[in-house]
């Protein structure tokens, strides 16, 4: 089963644990959404909350689309493992090229590097720093499901899905770079590197099947039906969820939904959404994916009754499905600096 490992910087998760008097737009209500799951914590205090106002479809454009590639789990070695390599893709222990040694490789030697190995060559560090940094990071003994999609899922939101591209180091090396060797890169530097914002809403369950648990009451209903309208629907931006509600974390992007109203009263609406996003390769790939069959376009189907104020506007809601996501989070674009500055000539 694969993982994705958990945010780090585990100190934005607002784990309050305490009582909260909600009161949403002058309405208070028994679903109202509290305090860690607001939907003006993902953009703002600005949006629409009038659910007759709020469209019922919506996608990114197509060129944004996030995506796909594999969650480089620790097992494997993360982004240190030779993947290309198709006759021993090793994660760890192997030998290190000197400089000498990789003057005189071939193309291909070069080609079947871990991305890790590509980015200290590319910068010229026979000592391999972010190879040793990575296996400092994994671990052949780690669960099968941790890895970086806490990396891969901003990073697929924030930039255009690279293509394979050679470059040429300063000690005149031809290293060549697949789609996911780029990708790789990118998905560490948002994992692990990265100090843009994240605006995170809603709480992490550390349980298995124990709804009762505060934090495993995962997202209000109501406050992911404004985010998901508001932020896809009239802003056309994507976002990220937790599809898993318990305890295991499997962040994936989220591009799209489909919604339709199933019942309706003045106070009362319940309503169906498809929930559409990119899930994660099983494999990385040397040419890029999207607009392949590799694609990996995924969905999810909620049921969930939400709340109305006297004037028409969202104020709470209830899940009706046991499947629902257990919390969203965005992270701000980031530039890529330090040792990964090269990702940036990468994606010229």
């Amino acid at each position: 089963m694969k993982f994705n490992q958990f945010l780090v910087g585990m100190s934005f998760l607002c784990m309050y644990t305490g009582s909260f008097s909600v009161r949403a737009f002058g309405a208070e209500v028994d679903d109202a959404w509290d305090a860690a799951n607001s939907p003006s914590i993902i953009d703002g205090d600005n949006q629409e909350a009038h659910f007759d106002a709020l469209p019922l479809s919506g996608s990114v454009d197509e060129s944004m689309i996030p995506w796909s590639d594999t969650y480089w789990p620790n097992v494997q070695g993360g982004i240190a493992r030779r993947w290309h390599n198709p006759e021993n893709p090793a994660g760890f222990k192997y030998h290190l090229m000197t400089r000498d040694e990789a003057k005189a490789a071939s193309a291909q030697a070069i080609e079947m590097l871990s991305p890790a190995e590509k980015l200290d060559i590319m910068n010229g560090r026979f000592d391999y720093p972010t190879v040793k940094k990575v296996w400092s990071k994994v671990s052949p003994h780690d669960k099968s499901w941790n890895g970086i999609c806490n990396g891969w899922s901003p990073a697929s939101i924030n930039h255009r899905e690279p293509a394979p591209r050679d470059m040429v180091s300063a000690d005149g090396i031809r290293v060549s770079f697949g789609s996911s060797d780029i990708k790789a890169l990118m998905s560490y530097y948002y994992a692990w590197v990265s100090e843009s914002p994240v605006n995170f809403m809603g709480r992490r369950c550390s349980f298995n099947h124990l709804s009762f648990i505060k934090s495993c009451e995962d997202v209000n209903a109501g406050a992911f039906h404004m985010v998901i309208t508001n932020r896809i629907g009239i802003q056309k931006k994507a976002f990220i969820a937790d599809i898993s509600r318990f305890k295991e974390v499997w962040n994936n992007p989220v591009y799209g939904f489909e919604s339709k109203i199933v019942s309706r009263t003045s106070k009362k609406i319940v309503v169906e959404t498809k929930m559409i996003y990119t899930d994660e390769l099983d494999e990385p790939l040397w040419q890029s994916v999207i607009g392949t069959k590799e694609f990996q376009r995924s969905e999810k189907i909620y049921r969930y009754s939400l709340d109305l104020d006297g004037e028409g506007r969202i104020v709470g809601g209830d899940w009706l499905t046991s499947d629902r996501p257990d919390f969203l989070w965005t992270k701000e674009i980031s530039t890529f600096d330090g040792d990964f500055a090269v990702v940036n000539k990468l994606l010229e």
